[in-house]
């Protein structure tokens, strides 16, 4: 299916040191309930996840649900120093990460 997606499923919930258990509980507790088998078919890339299952993964792993499903990597090293704060900001600050969206929402309207 697309090995992509479930290659960066399971190495987001490794990365953060989640188990399947645990991954589970996190989105119960965003209103999401997936059996510990559903979770496993994600990142076996048997099944993909529903866009609400994206978006509360999007929130446990702080990143958008664009590069949960992109084949994309940020490469670090092409970015220029400002680049690289503006990244850090994005990746650790909500509410820069929000301000981020909204801004590029209304682009993307325009």
């Amino acid at each position: 299916m697309n090995d992509y997606i479930s290659a960066k499923l399971r190495k987001l919930r490794r990365d953060k040191k989640y188990s399947i258990h645990t991954l589970s509980k996190l989105l119960e507790n965003k209103n999401q309930k997936y059996s510990l088998q559903t979770i496993y078919k994600w990142e076996e890339g048997t099944i993909l996840p529903n866009i609400y299952a994206l978006k509360a993964l999007s929130e446990i792993y702080e990143c958008s649900i664009s590069y949960l499903i992109s084949d994309q990597q940020i490469n670090i090293d092409v970015l220029n120093p400002r680049e690289r704060i503006l990244l850090n900001f994005f990746r650790n600050d909500n509410n820069f990460k929000k301000i981020c969206i909204l801004l590029a929402e209304r682009n993307l309207e325009s």
